[in-house]
C-alpha cells in the first residue's frame, strides 16, 4: 500500500509539471477564451453536451490533481453555458472534484499526520467532530485560503466524506452563482463600452462585497450558537 502511495503522489506531480511545463495552463484561462471566444462559443452551441461533457471532465481532473483553477472555471462556465446552466455544471464539478481531491489526500497524507503529529491531530479532530460542519461552511463561505488548499487540509482531518460533500455543495453555491454571472456578462463583451454595462458592473461589485457580507452573517451566527 505505501509503494502505491508513492506512485501515485509521484504521478500527480508529474501531472502538474506536464501541465506547466507544456504550457497547458494556458487553456484554462480567461485570455485564451476571449482570442478564441467565437469558435469556442460556436462549438458549444453546436455541441452542447460534449461541451459540457468535456468542461466537466477537465474540471474534475484539474481540481482532483489540486490545480487552482476553480475561480477561472467558474466565470468560464457561465461564458459557455450561461447562468443557469453553468451554476448547475459547475457545482456538481466543483464538489465531485473537491471530494475526490479531499480523498486523495486522505489516502496519501492522513495516516502520515497521524503518526508524526499525534497530539495535534487529536486536537484537530476533536473539533472536526463537534463543529467540523460548521467551521468547513465558513471556510467556504469566506475563502481564508484557496480552494484546492482546503481539499487537501480537511482530507488529513477525520471529517466524514459525506459532510465534506454536503457542506462544500451548499457553501459554494452563492459564490458560484455570482462568478456564474460574471461569466456570462463577459461572453456578452462585444466592445469597450459594454464593459461599463450596469449587468457587468454589478455582477464585479458582488464579487468584491460578497466575503465582507458573508463573513457578517457567520459573525452573527457565532453569536447566537455561543447564547
Amino acid at each position: 500500500m505505501t509503494k502505491f502511495r508513492i506512485l501515485l503522489a509521484v504521478l500527480i506531480c508529474l501531472l502538474l509539471a506536464g501541465i506547466f511545463w507544456f504550457d497547458l495552463y494556458q487553456y484554462l484561462t480567461l485570455e485564451f477564451y476571449r482570442e478564441q471566444q467565437e469558435l469556442i462559443q460556436e462549438y458549444v452551441h453546436s455541441n452542447l453536451l460534449l461541451s459540457i461533457v468535456i468542461f466537466f471532465t477537465i474540471y474534475i481532473s484539474a481540481t482532483t490533481i489540486s490545480l487552482p483553477v476553480a475561480g477561472v472555471m467558474c466565470i468560464l462556465s457561465g461564458a459557455l453555458f450561461g447562468m443557469v446552466l453553468g451554476t448547475i455544471v459547475i457545482s456538481l464539478a466543483s464538489t465531485i472534484g473537491a471530494v475526490l481531491a479531499f480523498l486523495v489526500s486522505r489516502f496519501l497524507l492522513q495516516d502520515l499526520a497521524d503518526r508524526h503529529f499525534p497530539k495535534a491531530t487529536q486536537v484537530i479532530n476533536e473539533g472536526i467532530l463537534r463543529d467540523g460542519a460548521y467551521y468547513l461552511f465558513g471556510l467556504r463561505l469566506v475563502p481564508a485560503f484557496p480552494y484546492f488548499v482546503l481539499n487537501m487540509v480537511m482530507g488529513v482531518t477525520h471529517m466524514p466524506v459525506w459532510t465534506y460533500a454536503w457542506v462544500t455543495q451548499l457553501a459554494l453555491l452563492p459564490i458560484t452563482l455570482i462568478l456564474t454571472n460574471a461569466g456570462e456578462q463577459v461572453a456578452l463583451i462585444q466592445s469597450p463600452g459594454d464593459i461599463m454595462s450596469p449587468a457587468l458592473m454589478g455582477s464585479l461589485i458582488l464579487i468584491g462585497v460578497f466575503p465582507l457580507i458573508a463573513r457578517k452573517l457567520l459573525a452573527i451566527i457565532q453569536v447566537r450558537r455561543s447564547t
